[in-house]
């Protein structure tokens, strides 16, 4: 089965990407899975306290978001640890991704780019399209 994967963390941008990720997922039928990864932390077998410790926080942090925008049973969730990008793109491979939604952090991303770090990395090395979503206008 097809999958969305949405890259989140505690941005408004990935809340909005959330918001997207999960209308896509019920119009077109497709999977939907959060994925979030903390960066910094080497990966390993033996990934010590740090990563072990990181890896549970990412998981929280999941819950919590899926929580948050009434996902809990329609979103499955993916912690990692690790380089974003790189770990961002095996996650998609092995969900089979049709595409990876990711925020947009920039309030002013009509102004320049709209391409991040990550996003200009994911168009890069992820095996699907990416689709960044802007953060709402002000009112």
């Amino acid at each position: 089965m097809k999958t969305i994967v949405c890259a989140v963390d505690e941005s408004a941008g990935a809340a909005e990407a959330v918001v997207v990720a999960a209308g896509l997922s019920k119009d077109l039928g497709l999977r939907l899975v959060l994925a979030h990864v903390v960066d910094g932390y080497r990966r390993s077998n033996g990934a010590g306290i740090g990563g072990v410790q990181a890896h549970e926080g990412a998981q929280r942090l999941l819950e919590r978001i899926a929580r948050k925008h009434s996902l809990e049973s329609a979103a499955d969730r993916r912690a990692e640890v690790g380089d974003r990008a790189s770990e961002l793109s095996r996650i998609a491979g092995e969900e089979a991704a049709a595409v990876i939604v990711l925020g947009s952090r920039s309030q002013y991303w009509r102004r320049r780019n709209l391409m991040s770090g990550l996003s200009a990395e994911l168009r890069n090395t992820a095996p699907c399209p990416v689709l960044i979503v802007p953060p709402r206008p002000r009112r």
